[in-house]
């Protein structure tokens, strides 16, 4: 495959098991639930821009920082992203923490490589990241 659309990526998630919605705004979405390790639910978002052929996985812990947290927040992120580089972790303009891949897919690869580095890959990565750097995080 040379190309990516919602279609296919909503019936990667279906082969992966995953329970997904979709959004107004055409984006395909899980929830990852709270449990005791980690209290907060994790929003998984894919987002498929089919003009540019690029797949973007995007969550949200359920954590947004206040100021007087922020340098801890900052401390957490910049540590899970000199340890990795699978996936890209920041704080948003509005203060909420994020973890997200992309890839472009412009050139041929096949279907197993979309599903597997991507679709089954990301799930099991964020949630480590939201436990493992923020599971005891107040915010």
């Amino acid at each position: 495959m040379n190309y990516i659309s919602k279609s296919v990526v909503r019936e990667m998630c279906d082969e992966a098991g995953f329970r997904t919605t979709i959004t107004e705004s055409g984006a395909i979405c899980m929830i990852l639930a709270a449990d005791e390790d980690y209290g907060h639910d994790v929003w998984v978002v894919f987002e498929v821009d089919e003009k540019t052929n690029r797949l973007r996985v995007v969550a949200y812990g359920g954590i947004n920082v206040k100021q007087t947290k922020l340098a801890d927040a900052i401390s957490r992120v910049n540590k899970y992203n000199k340890e990795t580089s699978l996936m890209k972790a920041y704080i948003d303009n509005d203060g909420d923490v994020v973890i997200e891949r992309w890839e472009i897919i412009d050139e041929e690869v096949s279907e197993d490589f979309v599903l597997n580095n991507m679709i089954k890959l990301c799930p099991p990565l964020i949630w480590s990241f939201f436990k493992d750097y923020f599971a005891d995080f107040n915010d």
